[in-house]
């Protein structure tokens, strides 16, 4: 996907911190920032999003049915139970 340009200005001290987180984690500041804005604002690619699924579908959790998860809200069964 093709990259906008922003010019974004930032204090002394924040700016040090992302040099220094930059140079730690061998990415760029550019990096750092897209990567902050998507993870605070929820803005995941279709493929980050169909990774998440494939991951949460794998695991092994004790989940009933649809229907019977809405049968026990709607009977107001406890739900931390499960």
């Amino acid at each position: 996907m093709p990259l906008k340009k922003a010019t974004l200005l930032f204090n002394e001290d924040i700016y040090e911190k992302l040099r220094e987180k930059s140079l730690t984690d061998n990415v760029s500041i550019g990096e750092l920032v897209r990567e902050a804005v998507s993870v605070y604002y929820g803005i995941r690619t279709t493929e980050e999003k169909l990774a998440s699924l494939n991951k949460l579908s794998s695991m092994k959790l004790p989940v009933g049915s649809p229907e019977l998860i809405e049968q026990q809200i709607l009977d107001g069964q406890d739900m931390e139970r499960f």
